[in-house]
């Protein structure tokens, strides 16, 4: 028998050995005990604090896995839509670029499959709508059937070979997501639920603060945070407790932090954030003073660095990274002097030098960047 680190808990020092009823450990762990690499946890029990928003990750396949890292992106759904539209346009453009391409030839495909050139003659005659010379015997009726059956499967096959190298920086996965906000029924502390589902859907719509609820076979992920972080898996469920006495509102304030004034939630001056904290989750309103972009994992992604400041006139650098294909849907919006709001962001150092925040848009948390004006805006 196997026991991970993070499904093993003292005992009482006067509990008898054997078999004991599913029903007793709905009691969970602490979340404060999980240990990063101990394992999966099989369940955890809390208080929903906040739910963020339906979120689409993309990760592109073709650096997934490689030397270079994983490289990933968080939209909303509207994004996610507009994402959608411009690599099937890619798509078409590419494999309409291709029908003339020299490896789809008759000629090129035949060869491929092994075909001599009296069997390449043959064929080009019979599509050219020309008689072959000498005619057809009946066993070159029949391999001329077999090789023209199989033809239009082979240059199918070709022209995804080659829609594959062509599309190779437009291979974006996609899985829906939604960060919730949960307090540890048992320490109290904080931490993020992160519910993956599919592309078809997200999860966790059906859950609003205050609900007591009971998770397992959780997996914890690192967080660059002080808040810890857990995802769902295949196997994993989500459920709301039932027998749960219902709250009064001061208790229920109480449970999800103080009246709803979440601390990751609340407007932050960045002037009043303590440097000892960091890294920490930061809300702000900031106006745009400057931005540049470059290209990363050949030319997949587009990192943005956005400088802007805060209501107290501290100086913020924030980066995160989008598909390259849909990069304007940032860049028709994104110009000096607008004012965004950043939603749940890592604030991750300062540099006393220029007196800089470093804040960035991939931690583990829901990170909403919109402007004023109602554009279309993108949400990390």
């Amino acid at each position: 028998m196997c026991l991970t680190y993070n499904n093993v808990r003292r005992a009482r020092s006067d509990a008898g050995l054997g078999y004991i009823p599913p029903r007793h450990l709905n009691r969970g762990l602490s979340a404060r005990s999980v240990k990063l690499g101990g394992g999966p946890v099989y369940a955890l029990r809390g208080v929903v604090v906040y739910t963020g928003h339906d979120m689409s990750r993309f990760v592109n396949q073709a650096v997934e896995g490689g030397g270079g890292g994983m490289r990933s992106a968080c939209l909303s759904a509207d994004e996610a839509r507009l994402l959608g539209q411009k690599l099937e346009a890619a798509r078409y453009t590419e494999e309409t670029s291709l029908q003339h391409h020299p490896s789809l030839s008759l000629e090129a495909l035949l060869d491929d499959m092994g075909c001599d050139q009296r069997m390449i003659g043959l064929i080009r005659s019979l599509e050219t709508g020309q008689d072959p010379h000498g005619g057809l015997s009946g066993e070159d009726e029949v391999e001329v059937r077999r090789v023209r059956e199989r033809l239009p499967q082979t240059r199918d096959f070709a022209l995804q070979d080659l829609m594959s190298d062509r599309m190779r920086r437009n291979a974006w996965k996609e899985t829906r997501q939604r960060d919730v906000l949960c307090r540890c029924a048992l320490s109290a502390d904080l931490f993020w639920l992160r519910m993956v589902t599919s592309s078809g859907g997200g999860g966790g719509g059906g859950l609003r603060p205050g609900d007591h609820i009971v998770m397992t076979n959780l997996k914890p992920l690192h967080s660059m945070g002080s808040v810890r972080v857990f995802v769902t898996g295949a196997n994993s469920s989500v459920k709301t407790l039932t027998d749960v006495p219902a709250l009064t509102p001061e208790a229920e304030a109480e449970a999800v932090g103080g009246g709803g004034d979440l601390p990751t939630r609340a407007l932050t001056c960045l002037r009043d954030v303590g440097r000892t904290t960091l890294p920490t989750e930061v809300t702000f309103y900031a106006r745009v003073i400057s931005w540049q972009r470059t290209l990363s994992a050949g030319g997949a992604c587009v990192d943005f660095n956005v400088q802007c400041t805060d209501i107290s006139r501290t100086i913020v650098s924030l980066t995160f990274s989008y598909p390259a294909v849909a990069e304007t849907v940032i860049t028709k919006w994104l110009e000096p002097g607008i004012a965004v709001l950043v939603e749940l962001a890592l604030c991750r150092s300062f540099d006393r030098k220029v007196s800089l925040y470093a804040i960035i848009s991939h931690a583990p948390v829901t990170n909403t960047y919109h402007s004023s004006a109602g554009h279309c805006n993108p949400q990390h």
